[in-house]
C-alpha cells in the first residue's frame, strides 16, 4: 500500500511539472443514487479535454500482460467506468505502474454503447442491493457457499449466519472482456 501511495504521488508531482497538464489530482468522488463514494487520482489536460485518470500499481508479472494485450484489470476498469459515469467524463486514462521498474503504461478508456449500457445496468442493480438493506429484507443467495466467489468473500460468515432470504436479487452482471474494448 505505501508502495502505491508513493508511486501516485511521484506521479501526480510528475504531472503537475508539466504546465497547463494537471488539473486536479486526490479529489472525492460522491454519487447519491446509488450512493458511491471514492477518490479519484487526476483530471488532467490532453489536448484541450479534461481527462479523467486512475493510477495503478501492479507487479511485474501483471504489467506485462496488461501491456502485451493492452487491456486494463477487470476491477480497474469498473472502477473508471462508474467514476467517468459520475464526472459525466467520456474518456479517460488508466496509469500503470510497474512496481518492478517503475515503467509506465497508460490505456486510454473511451465511453461505448456497450460500456454505457453495462454502467447504467450496474447502477440500478446496486440501487436495488441498496433498497433490500434499507427494507432490511434479505435477498436469496446466488451462489453456493463452496462457490469460487463465496470462497474469498469478506462476509462469507455473516452470509452463512443470515439465512435464507425471502426474495431473489440477480448477480450483477460482468463486463464482457471479449467486447469491452470494442
Amino acid at each position: 500500500m505505501t508502495a502505491g501511495t508513493k508511486s501516485h504521488e511521484r506521479i501526480q508531482e510528475a504531472m503537475g511539472n508539466v504546465p497547463d497538464f494537471l488539473v486536479d489530482s486526490e479529489f472525492k468522488i460522491t454519487h447519491n443514487d446509488p450512493p458511491i463514494f471514492g477518490y479519484g487520482d487526476v483530471i488532467v489536460n490532453w489536448q484541450g479535454e479534461e481527462l479523467l485518470g486512475e493510477i495503478k500499481t501492479m507487479m511485474n508479472e501483471g504489467f506485462e500482460y496488461r501491456k502485451a494485450h493492452l487491456k486494463p484489470k477487470t476491477g480497474h476498469l469498473v472502477q473508471l467506468l462508474i467514476y467517468m459515469k459520475i464526472l459525466k467524463k467520456a474518456k479517460a486514462v488508466l496509469i500503470y505502474e510497474n512496481k518492478n521498474n517503475h515503467e509506465i503504461l497508460v490505456l486510454p478508456v473511451e465511453v461505448n454503447d456497450y460500456y454505457r449500457r453495462w454502467v447504467d445496468q450496474t447502477f440500478e442493480w446496486m440501487r436495488s442491493v441498496r433498497k433490500a438493506w434499507v427494507d432490511r429484507t434479505l435477498p436469496e443467495k446466488n451462489y453456493r457457499s463452496n462457490s469460487k466467489i463465496c470462497k474469498s468473500c469478506p462476509i462469507k460468515q455473516a452470509c452463512a449466519d443470515a439465512g435464507p432470504g425471502v426474495f431473489k436479487i440477480k448477480s450483477m452482471e460482468p463486463i464482457d472482456e471479449a467486447l469491452s474494448m470494442v
